[in-house]
């Protein structure tokens, strides 16, 4: 149960068989893979994934592990939920807070441990996807307001696996819940001012964009029609009278000989 345990904390692919599952996966060769067969409660695995873990709390699942052994109930659970709090719940000290800013973790302070074992343990599992997202899920709900309130931070205050005390942490949560109510309140108040400024800007956009096109329009007649005031512009003609006349008499002159007979070329008329 252990090296299954230590197996699940490097995230390792876990193969599980049995006489009454498919055989098909035994005649294949796999790498890099656990195999539990629960027929014989044996574990076969190329890794040594005990080792990794520190030793104080090896010795200390171990004792618990066998304690239950013959016990009913959550005890199992426990003991392995008391691991999981000293390996991890020091994730605490990590965590870095400034007024006006959101909660963040600082995966160097997180690492630094006197324990040269733990510091290796811990320098693999902020790589880990589960232990990324159990942080992401942390700072989630710190930044939301909420504090700590499931039996895993339980587990850590009571096993003293944080340097912190659980009342700084739980004054972090107030004020942001507290920043987040005054901002929320801003907002409510200044929605009126900002509904105003934005009518306003609305406005003033249309025209500029109206005169934007009538400035855009007037560019294209002036390329097409010359330097005008955007209108097509027609040059009147003014003739004297006499000029009237002399226009007349030509008209006339030339309608009579259209009217006159031609000759064709041999002499007959047309």
């Amino acid at each position: 149960m252990l090296r299954l345990y230590a197996s699940m904390l490097h995230e390792r692919r876990i193969i599980i068989t049995s006489s009454k599952l498919s055989t098909r996966v035994k005649n294949k060769s796999l790498e890099d893979v656990v195999m539990l067969n629960v027929d014989t409660n044996t574990l076969e695995s190329p890794f040594n994934d005990v080792n990794s873990l520190p030793s104080d709390v090896v010795s200390a699942l171990k004792n618990k592990l066998k304690k239950q052994s013959t016990a009913t109930g959550d005890g199992v659970a426990r003991a392995f939920l008391r691991a999981q709090a000293a390996l991890f719940g020091s994730y605490r000290d990590a965590l870095r807070y400034k007024p006006g800013e959101p909660i963040t973790f600082c995966e160097e302070s997180f690492v630094k441990h006197r324990s040269s074992v733990m510091k290796q343990f811990l320098e693999t599992a902020v790589n880990l996807q589960l232990f990324k997202q159990f942080i992401d899920g942390r700072l989630a709900k710190l930044n939301a307001g909420r504090g700590f309130s499931d039996i895993f931070e339980e587990e850590i205050t009571s096993g003293g696996f944080c340097g912190g005390s659980p009342r700084s942490y739980q004054q972090w949560v107030y004020t942001v819940k507290k920043g987040g109510a005054l901002f929320n309140t801003a907002v409510t108040k200044a929605t009126p001012a900002v509904r105003t400024a934005y009518k306003f800007a609305k406005s003033h956009a249309r025209l500029g964009l109206k005169e934007v096109k009538s400035r855009l329009r007037h560019k294209d007649n002036e390329e097409d029609y010359g330097t005008c005031s955007g209108l097509v512009q027609y040059t009147p003609v003014y003739t004297l009278h006499h000029e009237r006349g002399e226009t007349r008499e030509k008209q006339k002159l030339s309608q009579a000989h259209l009217k006159r007979p031609h000759k064709s070329l041999d002499g007959t008329l047309e």
